[in-house]
């Protein structure tokens, strides 16, 4: 097919301005914060933030952050609340050191307390009782493109669709990769534990639930983020201009992407069609198409990759690109503003 290249050339350099939105993460949306659930046994999260309930079987340690009530029986001018410091400890009336709380059950911190007060000879024989006041050790933020971006506090083994399902789910623009930054940390022996992200297919997150190394335990300080969808964008002569997303479908080509916008107008000008693509170092491609021989099956289908713009005019001539690029106006949530896509 003959291409008319100073079209083309003016196209790029007027017209189809490719903005560094493109390669920009998008804007994730705000939520509502979800208020916090009773939890049994004395505890909860404060300031809108949810609790993971322990499985069977499971116990919580006790971390940096986490607020204690500690009770003596019979002893009620000594009872009070306690914030876990920074380096695991408490600190609690008359005794002359501070108590070692993190990575500790109640019950164990309990028998710690207990035995100071014995061995200090301040009481014969303390009965303590710790509970939670609130959970604040183990934050695990879900935010992005989900129903209602939350902090959660990890109690024990939560994994990723536990969490992703605490946060009401995937919303209808999530991407279909799932990113999870993990902190730094120390495990159970004190060894560090470097961090990293990793990214999860959505699609095998819901298939293969029981593989841990899909849905993955999160543990305390990660950040899990769901990105928005990527689109290609089709405008022109076309039934229904717009923009498709890439999670609808393992990949767009031509003839899906047509089809998904109802097909070419009787007045479309098959030999004359383009896409506009990004490139890695930022200039755009220009890929003429001669439509009439991929609809005849002469020529094989193109496929489209994210933020792809196929345009279809009326005629040859760089007004007639114009008209093309004016459909795709006010049907893209502002990706194209004017004449200048973004």
């Amino acid at each position: 097919m003959r291409t008319n290249a100073p079209v083309l050339s003016a196209l790029a350099l007027c017209l189809f301005v490719i903005t560094s939105a493109w390669s920009q993460p998008p804007t994730v949306p705000s939520g509502p914060t979800v208020p916090s659930p009773s939890v049994g046994g004395g505890g909860g999260a404060g300031g809108g933030e949810m609790v993971a309930p322990l499985i069977p079987g499971e116990e919580y340690l006790l971390g940096p952050g986490d607020s204690i009530y500690v009770t003596f029986y019979g002893e009620t001018e000594m009872n009070r609340d306690c914030s876990i410091r920074g380096d695991g400890s408490i600190f609690l009336a008359m005794l002359r050191e501070k108590i070692p709380a993190a990575g500790k059950t109640t019950e164990q911190l309990q028998q710690v307390i207990e035995e100071a007060y014995r061995s200090e000879k301040l009481l014969k024989n303390p009965l303590v009782t710790v509970s939670i006041r609130e959970f604040r050790s183990a934050p695990v933020t879900v935010t992005g493109y989900v129903s209602r971006p939350v902090t959660i506090q990890v109690q024990g083994k939560t994994t990723l669709l536990q969490a992703v399902t605490m946060a009401g789910g995937l919303s209808q623009a999530a991407a279909t990769k799932i990113l999870i930054s993990h902190a730094a940390a120390k495990d159970a022996a004190g060894m560090p534990v470097p961090g990293g992200t990793m990214a999860i297919q959505q699609r095998d997150l819901m298939d293969h639930p029981d593989d841990p190394k899909i849905n993955v335990t999160l543990r305390g300080g990660d950040i899990v983020t769901v990105q928005r969808t990527d689109y290609v964008y089709v405008g022109g002569a076309v039934v229904k201009p717009g923009m498709l997303p890439m999670n609808e479908v393992d990949s767009w080509t031509v003839l899906k992407a047509l089809s998904a916008v109802g097909n070419l107008t009787r007045v479309a000008k098959k030999d004359a069609s383009v896409i506009l693509r990004k490139k890695e170092d930022g200039t755009t491609e220009q890929i003429p198409l001669d439509l009439a021989k991929i609809l005849s099956r002469k020529n094989e289908d193109v496929v489209l990759r994210a933020n792809d713009v196929l345009l279809i005019p009326e005629s040859t001539g760089l007004k007639a690109m114009y008209a093309a690029a004016s459909t795709l106006q006010g049907v893209t949530g502002g990706v194209v503003t004017g004449l200048t896509i973004r």
